[in-house]
């Protein structure tokens, strides 16, 4: 019988190899590569698409608000929660109280403080020449929301949400709303868009952004209360 050595049992003994070679990491980074390329640009779809459904809710909103306004005969209105991210329709209760308010009156609502101011007897002999019919109409619609801002009151009318409202979520927020009065907007805290049921809004534009910085755009008419949606960031008229 042949005896084996314990050396040469040793020597016989297959080696095993751990980690990687070379051409398998290189292989392992080429596929990640290739999967990031596709994740990524994914991703930004899902949040481009949030973006726009949120959008079109918030539009959606928009109408409603007009709609129910010119129905029941009482004023409503967006309420924007920016710490929240949240949106929700709001009406009166009652009518508001109605007289003439003091610019510096503290008691005024946020209305009066974003209206649109009455023009002044130069800025109307300038608005009888030379416009356009929808320009004056445009005009005289400007000066009836001044009136109305002017005389609303805090203290007429209580407003009560209607409907559970608008969440935005963690990937959209409210990045800022603009008044049609010169440098009037809101960015922090509470913002209020109203309408009226004579058939007018509070001229406004809504700017909304997501995490990766994208902007829509939505401008409310002030004469029809429609709303417009902008896949980019548009400055206000």
């Amino acid at each position: 019988m042949a005896m084996r050595l314990k050396g040469d049992e040793e020597h016989q003994r297959p080696c095993v190899k751990n980690g990687f070679t070379l051409v398998e990491a290189a292989i392992t980074l080429a596929i990640l590569a290739i999967a990031a390329s596709v994740v990524i640009p994914s991703m930004g779809r899902i949040t481009r698409a949030e973006l726009r459904r949120v959008s079109g809710q918030l539009s959606g909103m928009i109408r409603t608000a007009y709609d129910s306004a010119a129905l029941t005969g009482q004023v409503h209105r967006l309420k924007f929660d920016f710490e929240k991210s949240f949106i929700v329709i709001e009406s009166t209760d009652g009518d508001f109280q109605i007289g003439h308010v003091d610019p510096e009156d503290s008691s005024t609502n946020l209305l009066s403080r974003l209206s649109i101011p009455e023009p002044s007897p130069d800025d109307e002999d300038a608005g009888a020449e030379g416009e356009t019919e929808d320009e004056l109409n445009g005009f005289a619609i400007g000066q009836f929301l001044g009136q109305m801002g002017n005389a609303m009151r805090s203290g007429g009318g209580e407003f009560s949400a209607l409907g559970k409202g608008l969440t935005l979520g963690d990937k959209i927020e409210i990045l800022r709303i603009d008044f049609a009065a010169d440098e009037a907007k809101v960015e922090k805290g509470e913002g209020y868009i109203y309408f009226f049921p004579q058939g007018f809004a509070q001229k406004s534009t809504i700017f909304l952004q997501d995490v990766d910085g994208r902007i829509f755009t939505i401008k409310i008419s002030s004469l029809t209360g429609k709303p417009t949606i902008f896949d980019e960031y548009v400055e206000k008229d």
